[in-house]
């Protein structure tokens, strides 16, 4: 992907990730329907990273995909789309929960 965007926005995109912050906070404020993919084999960012993060999210669910890394889309684009599909199709059918103050 660096080569695809060329080594100008690499760097730059390298650079945006080592200032971001930590969203803890503002996950445990999230109200709507959630889940957390994870793959497995992704050392990037492992599976108890992914917990964290669906442990934050009220009601969030976590989808670990067996034989996956970091890049889910590519790697197991129907097991996402099956995931995707669920929360939309349980959200239709859920009543909204009232907004965080």
């Amino acid at each position: 992907m660096a080569h695809a965007v060329g080594a100008t926005a690499a760097r730059a995109q390298l650079a945006a990730q080592a200032t971001r912050t930590d969203a803890t906070g503002v996950l445990r404020t999230a109200r709507c329907p959630t889940v957390v993919l994870a793959g497995a084999r992704d050392t990037l960012c492992p599976p108890a990273f992914h917990q964290a993060i669906a442990e934050s999210v009220p009601g969030a669910g976590l989808t670990l995909l067996p034989d996956a890394g970091h890049l889910l889309p590519w790697q197991r684009p129907e097991a996402v789309t099956a995931a995707l599909r669920e929360v939309v199709t349980a959200a239709t059918h859920t009543t909204p929960a009232a907004a965080a103050p």
